[in-house]
């Protein structure tokens, strides 16, 4: 996709397509608080849908405490680093999104909720790691999530995982050092 323009909107730095009318949150070291990110944003009477949030985003941010999104939300990816080392504390993930990427979350000390949505189908290696304060996974019934990267809780404090009901693969050390003491099986499972 061709992303040409930048607008600066409530200290987050978006990248604006205006060919296909679709915009990427790709920088935000000045956001604070309690984020919440419209389906879109309008720039010159143009509006434009927030489809992704790229690599990096809010890495490192201290400021930011929670992140939600309308609940028309359009947003299909979270990108390679995208809170890595920030001060989140919780997020929920819109409907629409269907992979988590890479070390997404790695070091988000203060994380403790995440909610997931029945679309998501991927969560990449380490994308949860070193969140010592998440205690608590939970994946709803319809859950279409297929596969749990490499070391995703890798030193979380999850002590219990029920595995969704189409999750076909589990890599290496997906759990490795964490405070997991109960892995339960979908009834819905037949992998």
């Amino acid at each position: 996709m061709d992303y040409i323009n930048m607008f600066n909107l409530k200290n987050i730095c978006y990248k604006l397509n205006q060919s296909s009318f679709k915009a990427k949150i790709i920088h935000s070291p000045q956001a604070s608080g309690d984020i919440f990110i419209e389906r879109s944003i309008k720039y010159h009477d143009q509006e434009y849908i927030i489809t992704a949030i790229s690599k990096n985003s809010f890495k490192g941010n201290k400021s930011i405490k929670s992140f939600n999104f309308s609940e028309n939300s359009e947003l299909s990816v979270i990108r390679r680093g995208a809170f890595s080392n920030s001060s989140l504390t919780n997020i929920t993930i819109p409907a629409t999104v269907i992979q988590i990427g890479e070390s997404c979350f790695f070091n988000c000390k203060n994380l403790q909720t995440v909610t997931f949505p029945p679309s998501l189908r991927k969560i990449d290696d380490f994308a949860f790691k070193n969140c010592n304060f998440l205690k608590s996974i939970l994946f709803t019934k319809d859950s279409e999530l297929r596969s749990i990267g490499e070391g995703v809780f890798f030193y979380s404090n999850i002590t219990k995982f029920v595995i969704p009901p189409k999750l076909r693969e589990l890599k290496k050390g997906w759990c490795q050092n964490s405070q997991l003491v109960c892995i339960e099986l979908s009834e819905e499972n037949k992998n």
